[in-house]
């Protein structure tokens, strides 16, 4: 009975040893906690727990928690035991998923024998090599044989976290002219998931920016008369931020969705300035309409003087529309759209042809109408001549004039020039001067009269130096003078006595 006890205490005390053993033999596993997406690299590594009371490892494998709860093999390091000649058995690595890991991972450490307090597992993950996929949950799982031929299998989790700037998407609604309501929201993700809102932009489809609003992560459009509610239409970009940087070192992340607004259509501002067109007698001609349409035209139809015109099998007319880029005004900025060029096209024109043409446009959700003045750029280019000659003339006369009082400036000058030198000779020299006024302000006088003339005439007659030599002369009569009229070469002759 004593010897029982004595052999049921040895068991009780060899199995507690064995228990306190076994515990000791266990693994760790290291993890990145918590790292900054695209700044921080991953660090990753499956390690024994007192190595010494570890015969042997059979393997050491590092796996990722799924969305289904099951662990993914990412890597197993074992011994190569293929070879018949213990010599050959070598450590091997095998990336179960190569192109997921395997290419990304810079390997620090990868062997299970011998065994030391080195063996196991150790990798980095370059932090431009990080993907937000990689947050998640791990486990080190390692199995081998302790020092007591025990088979043992090991195994510690740890987790990732990746704090990052949001990612943010934008919804792209579509609305009608009649929708009063029109909402546009934002949806930021990013770690932390408190953001800030900066103020959204409304685009066109080009990128030319038309107008901005405060931010929040829903935007509602203002209200907007029924017809101008099309202007809506674009693309709507979301600014937000949570203080963690991008990979270019930016807080601030943007997201955009699009916008339709389907109208009646619009004629394009491009168009609206453009009332008259202009022909050629005999010559065929394109008059045309840009419009804005969502969404597309259903029908065009073109009449002239309010009655419709008939294309087909038509010799004189052809219609056609085609895809173009636009220019509108789009809450009070003008830009880019892509709209539609309606065109009649008119052969061999006559005058008869020179009229109102009138085109109306469907496209399911209402009908305008948009009236065009065909002219003859023959009359148009008359007009511009008339125009041109008479100012051209008006210049020519003012030149003239300017020439004129120029000379009559001289004359005086030169004349007080020589009272001053013979003094004593002239004592009407100031009787002189005044005359000489007098004429210098005559001149002026008949030359604003002569140009008030000429604006008024629609007949012009070339100007020249004969008709400044016949200004002088009529001068020189109305005052009376009796000096004969001099050569050209001698203009100035009678003043030299």
């Amino acid at each position: 009975m004593a010897v029982y006890m004595y052999l049921s205490i040895c068991l009780i005390f060899n199995l507690a040893v064995f228990r306190d053993l076994t515990l000791s033999q266990d693994v760790s596993i290291v993890t990145t906690k918590n790292a900054k997406y695209e700044h921080e690299k991953l660090k990753f590594a499956c390690n024994l727990q007192s190595s010494n009371l570890w015969k042997s490892i059979n393997t050491v494998i590092l796996s990722k928690n799924t969305s289904s709860g099951t662990y993914k093999d990412i890597v197993t390091v074992l011994m190569d035991t293929s070879s018949p000649n213990t010599a050959n058995w070598r450590n091997q690595t095998i990336w179960h998923q190569q192109s997921e890991w395997g290419n990304r991972a810079s390997v620090l450490r990868e062997y299970v024998e011998p065994v030391t307090s080195s063996s196991g597992l150790e990798f980095d993950i370059p932090a431009h090599q990080v993907k937000l996929s990689d947050e998640g949950t791990y486990r080190c799982k390692i199995t081998g044989i302790t020092t007591t031929s025990k088979v043992l299998d090991k195994e510690k989790t740890g987790t990732v976290t990746l704090t990052h700037a949001p990612d943010i998407t934008v919804s792209s609604p579509t609305y009608t002219q009649n929708d009063d309501i029109r909402i546009v929201t934002c949806y930021p993700s990013g770690k932390p998931d408190n953001y800030t809102y900066h103020k959204w932009q409304h685009r066109s489809k080009y990128g030319e920016l038309i107008r901005e609003f405060n931010g929040n992560k829903t935007l509602r459009l203002p209200d907007a008369p029924e017809l101008l509610i099309y202007q809506d239409t674009g693309e709507y970009v979301c600014i937000a931020s949570n203080g963690i940087k991008d990979k270019y070192n930016k807080f601030e992340q943007t997201g955009s969705g699009l916008v339709t607004v389907n109208a009646q259509p619009v004629y394009t501002s491009d168009t609206i300035n453009k009332v008259k067109q202009f022909g050629e007698i005999s010559k065929a001609v394109d008059i045309y309409v840009n419009v804005y349409s969502v969404p597309q035209l259903n029908s065009s139809i073109w009449s002239r003087d309010g009655t419709q015109i008939t294309t087909q099998n038509s010799a004189k007319y052809e219609t056609s529309s085609s895809s173009t880029i636009v220019k509108d005004k789009i809450h009070g900025k003008e830009v880019q759209l892509d709209g539609y060029n309606v065109t009649l096209t008119i052969r061999d024109l006559i005058a008869e042809d020179f009229t109102d043409y009138t085109v109306t446009l469907i496209n399911g959700f209402g009908t305008v109408t948009h009236t065009i003045v065909l002219e003859s750029a023959e009359s148009s280019k008359n007009t511009s001549v008339l125009i041109g000659g008479v100012v051209g003339a008006v210049v020519t006369l003012g030149i003239v004039c300017a020439a004129v009082i120029v000379i009559l400036f001289l004359k005086r000058r030169k004349g007080q020039n020589q009272t001053d030198k013979n003094d004593t000779s002239y004592e009407n020299s100031g009787l002189q001067e005044r005359q000489n006024n007098d004429e210098y302000e005559e001149v002026g006088n008949q030359c604003v009269s002569d140009m008030q003339q000429k604006q008024s005439n629609t007949t012009y007659e070339s100007l020249g130096v004969k008709d400044m030599l016949n200004v002088y002369d009529g001068l020189e009569n109305r005052k009376g003078l009796t000096t004969p009229k001099p050569p050209i070469k001698n203009v100035y002759a009678h003043e030299r006595f």
